[in-house]
């Protein structure tokens, strides 16, 4: 009856990870509307909505007026599918409940790694907390977050194919066929396999640490997951596609998260602080750091240091070598007495009963409509930061001809008007080639031979924010007039 009774405890009774889950699974959901921050949403929901529902994926442009008819990459197909999926079963609040485990199940991932190199529960849970505050400012319903949690596996995985953990090599394939197909983050996972191989590079000469095993499982690891890229619906496009906008200062310059990390911003003081305490984890470490985790570590913070878009990834690689130190701090008071006692509790415990009971608690009263939000304003795009209003006035009177809009209004554009609308351009900036977004940028702050650019672009009418150069220039010209404004956007007709 004793061993019964345990068993069901065990069963039963919460872990620490369960804790670190529940928080930021809850967590996640509470802030939902804050998914809907980006545009790009948007146009992913109405792509996969044509995967799922009419069973194909566009390889011609068919959202733009601009570039319609073109080829069109589609690399993040798989994710677009499941963001979809999620929005048909449950609207908004399916693409929110997506969204929150997507985040949830990697920072779970991360405090496991912290827990097991330091053996320190409270350092843990503040270190995790600390690697959200530095992830949530890219908080947003899109296909980043399926790399989030490749990421973390990923490099877990890597890291025990290294130190010579595991055989199962097979893993590493099957994993980067799903990533591949799932964003365009995939290629971390072949820095993440670099960092590894110069690990072992460099420990050639320790027999131990250098093993002629260790470097065939790195070696079919990393060829059979090269092969697999190759077996998406762009096949050799989708390397070209990746890499083909980097380094472009045109077309990053309209993306936020491809610029630098400004740290006189305070949503970067958590990126900031961590980079502190991982110089201290170098010095304070009592046990030696293995070469592929240093490259890793140090490779992932300047990537982080290049591009905002990186920090998440970042402080995933470098997590675990800050927890490592943690171990140093229960030697204070009583935590000594408090992390056994914690260890002796949690010893024995297996399953995930608290964890799955929050997400089907949850799951089921967003399924009934329950506004879970902070705000308890509902999971919806923002009026502060869309044309709701507008859109919902060219629903009543929709205009016919060709529309100049705002980049990052694209996307949800598409999401409440296509196919009826199409667009100028979107988040897509890539896509849409440097020459067109210089255009545009020309246009938008109507510089040089703009009203020209107009006409060759042949746009019959404008919805964009209204103070913008190109709408005051349009709202004092005599061969414009104002359809419809508000404190947001305003709606102009040629």
């Amino acid at each position: 009856m004793k061993r019964e009774t345990s068993a069901i405890a065990a069963i039963l009774l919460p872990r620490l990870q369960d804790f670190v889950f529940v928080f930021v699974f809850l967590l996640a959901v509470m802030l939902g509307p804050r998914f809907f921050g980006d545009g790009d949403t948007g146009r992913h929901i109405v792509v996969g909505k044509i995967i799922v529902m009419e069973g194909y994926i566009p390889k011609a442009d068919i959202f733009s007026q601009t570039k319609s008819g073109l080829p069109l990459t589609t690399t993040e197909w798989l994710s677009e599918a499941a963001y979809a999926a999620a929005y048909l079963a449950m609207g908004l609040n399916g693409v929110v409940l997506l969204a929150a485990l997507l985040i949830a199940i990697p920072f779970t991932l991360v405090f496991r790694e912290m827990y097991a190199a330091s053996r320190s529960t409270l350092p843990s849970f503040g270190l995790v907390f600390l690697v959200i505050l530095a992830t949530l400012f890219h908080w947003l319903a899109r296909p980043h977050l399926f790399s989030w949690l490749l990421f973390a596996v990923w490099v877990s995985r890597m890291d025990q194919l290294a130190r010579g953990g595991t055989k199962n090599v097979w893993q590493f394939p099957l994993l980067m066929l799903l990533w591949a197909n799932l964003h365009g983050g995939f290629v971390l996972g072949f820095l993440v396999w670099g960092a590894y191989f110069a690990g072992w590079w460099v420990g050639r000469f320790d027999k131990e640490s250098a093993s002629s095993e260790i470097l065939k499982h790195l070696l079919f690891a990393g060829g059979a997951s090269l092969l697999v890229t190759l077996l998406n619906p762009a096949g050799f496009g989708l390397w070209g596609n990746v890499f083909g906008h980097v380094g472009d200062r045109g077309l990053m310059s309209l993306q936020i998260d491809w610029q630098s990390p400004n740290f006189h911003n305070p949503n970067t003081w958590p990126f900031l602080l961590l980079i502190a305490l991982l110089i201290f984890a170098i010095f304070r470490r009592d046990q030696p750091v293995s070469m592929g985790r240093s490259f890793l570590v140090a490779g992932m913070t300047l990537l982080g240091l290049y591009s905002v878009r990186n920090i998440p990834f970042a402080v995933v690689a470098c997590a675990p070598m800050i927890g490592a130190s943690a171990r140093s701090f229960d030697r204070f008071g009583g935590l000594q007495k408090l992390e056994k006692k914690l260890q002796a509790a949690q010893s024995g415990l297996r399953g995930a009963t608290w964890s799955l009971l929050a997400v089907v608690v949850t799951a089921s009263l967003l399924i009934s409509g329950q506004s879970l939000d902070a705000a308890k304003r509902g999971n919806t795009f923002a009026p502060s930061l869309f044309p709701v209003r507008a859109l919902d006035w060219l629903s009543a009177h929709p205009q016919p001809g060709h529309v100049f809009n705002e980049f990052t209004w694209g996307g949800y554009i598409l999401f409440r008007l296509w196919p009826e609308q199409k667009v100028f351009i979107d988040g897509q900036t890539d896509f849409y080639g440097a020459a067109l977004v210089k255009d545009y940028l020309t246009m938008l702050n109507a510089r040089d031979d703009w009203e020209g650019l107009l006409e060759t672009y042949q746009i019959d009418w404008a919805l964009l924010p209204g103070e913008v150069p190109l709408a005051r220039s349009l709202k004092t010209n005599l061969q414009w007039r104002i359809l419809y404004e508000d404190d947001i956007s305003v709606i102009l007709k040629k």
